[in-house]
């Protein structure tokens, strides 16, 4: 048989999604093109697409065979068992991945870790948090869902969640908690919580028969693509991201040739129920930090006019008070509604009411306000698995130059493919402005 030689280029790299198409050609003169998206982070993935298939296997085998040299910087997850070396074992391992034959594979989580778990994933799932259990929905799991925290969460959009192990009123739970309830995978909230390294520690320990996912929950696609292949539900995850795909890549083109002072300009609020005057809660964006993933979506607009109040010191958010609207008089204002006083069992035009009396109180002296460019949404829409198909729509409130059908489209497949509700029947999650 003859050998197969494969080479990678590089072709074309999409700068908004950070995606590269990559050409592989092997030694019949035969080539296949994939997106190198970065974001499937299990190890077995040799060119870093969205998939674990042959394409990987050829090249792992021609670099076990020595026929190529590993470049351990462009394709880490070429080492299947994460062992620092590639040969027969990474072949052999990866052919049962391939064969979804049951064994244990390794993905890298959200500390840089190789991370053992058992492949495909089967039995009992926790949820540390909305988003979590927002996931697994998402992934047609609910079911599977056993143990679930309780913050956050409604008998709605969430149905049956009181009648789950409770995890308490919050994401940091105790690892030995986790364990008594009898879950065989536990998805971890990651940004301000402790039971993801801890779980680790305890695993690695004791041994306890317990499957730890801890990619970072910022990252959506992420999170999607890579626990959509682990627990082998990859039409269903790999639909999503095609369809988060295509409003990225319309965004961008939408956007791309209007100057930054040709847009208008937008500030974006986290607003409480208790802000005041003198207390507003305004998001930033950190490089390096968390951030909010309405930040991240107002950031991928190209050259957005974005009035920010963290420019000296980027963060997550900053206070400040009316004034700043004042002297900074942003076009509009989108926000995200978190602990405002809303229920499950509120119409729209009582939630819309209760947003007109705070905004009134907080901006009524404003442009924005006063030319009814507020833009309201829940937190629970905008900073979930929701964000990806909901975001166009959203940003069509602002930007004429949005693709319109595109956007209703993406956020009506968001409620008929991927949740178990609809807005109408939970009006809280509706993006309105804010008018009387």
């Amino acid at each position: 048989m003859n050998s197969k030689i494969i080479a990678v280029v590089i072709v074309a790299i999409l700068a908004v999604a950070g995606i590269g198409v990559v050409v592989l050609t092997t030694g019949n003169d035969d080539s296949y093109k994939t997106v190198e998206t970065n974001r499937l982070v299990v190890y077995g993935n040799a060119n870093n697409d969205d998939t674990i298939d042959t394409h990987d296997l050829d090249i792992v085998k021609s670099i076990a065979d020595g026929e190529s040299v590993w470049d351990s910087q462009s394709n880490p997850f070429a080492d299947t068992n994460a062992d620092g070396v590639i040969d027969s074992k990474d072949v052999d391992l990866l052919e049962k991945i391939i064969k979804k034959e049951p064994c244990e594979v390794y993905y890298r989580d959200y500390q840089g870790d190789a991370v053992r778990v058992d492949y495909p994933l089967v039995g009992k799932i926790g949820t540390m948090y909305y988003q979590q259990a927002q996931l697994a929905i998402l992934l047609g799991l609910w079911d599977n869902v056993t143990a679930c925290c309780e913050r956050s969460m409604n008998d709605v959009t969430s149905p049956g969640y009181l009648e789950k192990f409770s995890y308490g009123d919050g994401y940091n739970v105790d690892p030995e908690l986790v364990l008594k309830s009898g879950v065989d995978t536990i998805i971890c909230y990651t940004q301000t919580d402790t039971t993801a390294p801890d779980m680790k520690k305890l695993v690695n320990s004791t041994g306890a028969d317990l499957n730890v996912l801890c990619i970072n929950h910022e990252s959506l696609l992420e999170c999607v693509v890579t626990y959509g292949f682990l627990f082998d539900v990859t039409e269903k995850s790999l639909e999503y991201a095609k369809l988060a795909d295509e409003c990225s890549t319309s965004l961008y083109e939408c956007m791309k040739d209007v100057p930054t002072d040709e847009q208008p300009s937008v500030a974006i609020v986290m607003l409480y129920g208790t802000a005041t005057t003198d207390k507003i809660r305004v998001l930033g964006y950190s490089e390096t930090g968390n951030k909010h993933n309405l930040a991240k979506l107002i950031n991928s607009v190209p050259n957005v006019n974005w009035v920010r109040a963290d420019l000296n010191s980027p963060s997550y958010g900053t206070y400040v008070t009316s004034e700043w609207f004042l002297e900074n008089q942003p076009d509009y204002i989108i926000l995200v509604g978190s602990s405002m006083g809303t229920s499950s069992d509120m119409s729209l035009d009582e939630i819309k009411n209760v947003y007109y009396t705070k905004c009134e109180e907080v901006f009524g002296k404003t442009n924005a306000f006063n030319n009814g460019h507020i833009i309201a949404a829940s937190n629970g829409l905008l900073n979930g698995y929701s964000n990806p198909l909901v975001s166009l729509k959203l940003l069509s409130y602002v930007y004429d130059e949005i693709d319109d059908k595109l956007a209703e489209e993406a956020y009506n497949q968001w409620y008929d493919k991927y949740a178990l509700h609809t807005v109408e029947e939970y009006p809280s999650e509706s993006i309105f402005y804010v008018t009387k």
